[in-house]
């Protein structure tokens, strides 16, 4: 009986010794599999669950709707022949900038990389501009106000400059349309995915400008 408690405790003894060691190799595991999931979502351009790079944007419906959007892939016009593709968005009112790049659909759902924004042009020169809210993109959105400037700025040099004019939100299951108009128009949706709530940002184009004077 004696020698059993003893075996017992060694055992014990053996075990607490390497438990720190087994509890580095659950934590190196579980951040192994994190790193290797995000890269598969970018790689693949997918989302997979309890990854976060990539994201299935719930304003997939609407943008694939002909009957809000004729937006169904980067499309050359006036501007972007002359003058360049967007590659930056900027919000100089809260000194903020991002990435932009190209829609990302799967399955004809819309994908969203959670660090940067996606734009789609159509051949009248009217961009939206979709993006997660988030730390890594933009959190502050309630210091974005109407009259604030929105530079867009492109691979050739020159910056496309936005006024905006009209700042809501919306559930976001609800349908957002582009209006009608001559001037070209800029919508940027910023999907809140914890409050189920979406950002809009609707802006005229006022000028395009060479930055590179």
């Amino acid at each position: 009986m004696k020698l059993l408690i003893s075996k017992i405790r060694q055992l014990i003894k053996l075990f607490l010794k390497r438990l720190p060691i087994l509890f580095a190799n659950i934590i190196t595991l579980i951040f192994t599999v994190i790193i290797f999931s995000n890269s598969m979502e970018i790689i693949f351009e997918v989302d997979i669950p309890y990854a976060y790079s990539v994201k299935a944007f719930t304003g997939s419906n609407y943008l694939n709707d002909s009957n809000y959007y004729s937006l169904t892939a980067n499309q050359q016009n006036k501007l972007t022949a002359n003058y360049g593709n967007p590659k930056i968005i900027k919000f100089p009112s809260i000194n903020k900038k991002l990435e932009l790049m190209n829609p990302i659909v799967k399955d004809g759902k819309y994908l969203v990389r959670t660090n940067k924004a996606h734009q789609i042009l159509d051949q009248k020169g009217n961009i939206v501009i979709y993006l997660l809210k988030s730390w890594q993109t933009i959190d502050n959105l309630q210091e974005i106000s109407e009259g604030n400037n929105v530079f867009l700025d492109s691979d050739k040099g020159w910056r496309y400059v936005y006024r905006i004019d009209e700042v809501s939100q919306m559930s976001v299951n609800s349908n957002i349309v582009m209006p009608n108009s001559e001037n070209p128009q800029l919508l940027i949706i910023v999907e809140d995915r914890k409050n189920l709530t979406n950002y809009i940002f609707r802006g005229q184009y006022l000028t395009v400008i060479n930055v590179q004077k």
